[in-house]
């Protein structure tokens, strides 16, 4: 679907667009996750539901770090192919523990999702790229008046494409903006029938390896309006019922993910055995963009509030979300 101005978001604070998407993906949820368990404890106050993105790489960097030995509780482990259904699971009382990006995050917290974010996952800047199509003619931002840009609708990437071309005195009508989720877009940017591509890697790593894409812009280009950030988040009920179980687990993941990066061939090994990426992404993705821990600090805090406001400013969501600090648990800062 192509379109040329901002969508604006309903009473719920969700497009019309992403409603419809919600309750497909609602009714869908059996067939978007798969799960799978380890651990011994058979309680149910003793498991802990957490939702695993391809790519992400929690499950794979738990049990290669050796920090799923001896857990004091099972983990019943949910795959998801991207945020919008995982959050849909916290939302549905799935899960106690996931792991997405931070608009998605936003956009839950809007529609009164019960999660909230304990921390963070930094990325280097170059972690979302505009891409452009070899030959295109596109070198910087402005060269984009009358190309086609592709583009997630109602997320990161489209708040970081309004302020782009903001940034380089654009209007959004200059360019035709084309709605596609990652998936769609990329053949399309292989075929190409849009000159332009603003995703995250690894369609971006993949893109440029195999279409000659180059980028002509990143994070540090919109550092004032989005920063690209994923959020460890967890369930209010699971932050009361199971707390010392949650507590026990974010340590974990911050260590194994802190070896992951420091061993970055083992954890590629291991990451594209349990995603099924292929090991020079897999490498990629912990060795070009260091998806690193991090606190709740006034900086990541900060960014999420540019995002919000920045949704309204650009016509994102109807209503302004004011103070977004309430969407924080900073009850669970972790000591690796």
């Amino acid at each position: 679907m192509t379109q040329s101005t901002p969508t604006s978001l309903v009473d719920s604070s969700l497009s019309e667009h992403s409603q419809r998407r919600r309750r497909l993906l609602l009714a869908g949820l059996g067939a978007a996750a798969s799960t799978f368990t380890f651990g011994n404890s058979a309680r149910a106050q003793d498991v802990l539901r957490v939702g695993d993105m391809n790519s992400i790489g929690w499950k794979a960097f738990l049990e290669a770090s050796g920090e799923a030995k001896n857990l004091p509780y099972s983990i019943e482990w949910s795959k998801f192919h991207s945020g919008q259904p995982e959050l849909q699971a916290f939302n549905a009382g799935a899960l106690d523990v996931g792991q997405t990006g931070d608009t998605v995050f936003l956009f839950a917290y809007a529609a009164g999702c019960p999660a909230r974010a304990v921390s963070a996952i930094k990325f280097a800047p170059s972690f979302v790229p505009l891409l452009a199509q070899a030959n295109s003619g596109i070198h910087r931002v402005a060269d984009l008046k009358g190309k086609k840009l592709a583009v997630n609708a109602g997320g990161g990437p489209q708040l970081m494409a309004y302020g782009l071309l903001d940034k380089a005195g654009l209007k959004v009508s200059d360019v035709e903006l084309v709605f596609l989720d990652p998936p769609a877009a990329k053949p399309a940017f292989a075929a190409g029938a849009v000159d332009a591509w603003l995703t995250w890697a690894p369609y971006s790593t993949l893109a440029i390896e195999q279409n000659k894409a180059y980028p002509v812009a990143d994070l540090r280009d919109v550092s004032w309006l989005y920063s690209g950030n994923n959020f460890y988040l967890v369930h209010q009920d699971a932050a009361r019922t199971k707390r010392e179980h949650v507590r026990d687990f974010l340590a974990r993941s911050e260590r194994a993910q802190r070896w992951a990066l420091a061993n970055v061939e083992a954890a590629a090994n291991a990451l594209a055995q349990d995603t099924r990426l292929d090991l020079v992404t897999a490498r990629s993705l912990l060795k070009d963009f260091k998806p690193t821990p991090e606190a709740l600090t006034p900086d990541v805090r900060t960014a999420l509030q540019h995002a919000a406001d920045g949704f309204y400013r650009y016509g994102m969501l109807k209503k302004s979300l004011g103070d977004v600090s309430p969407a924080f648990d900073t009850s669970f800062a972790t000591q690796a």
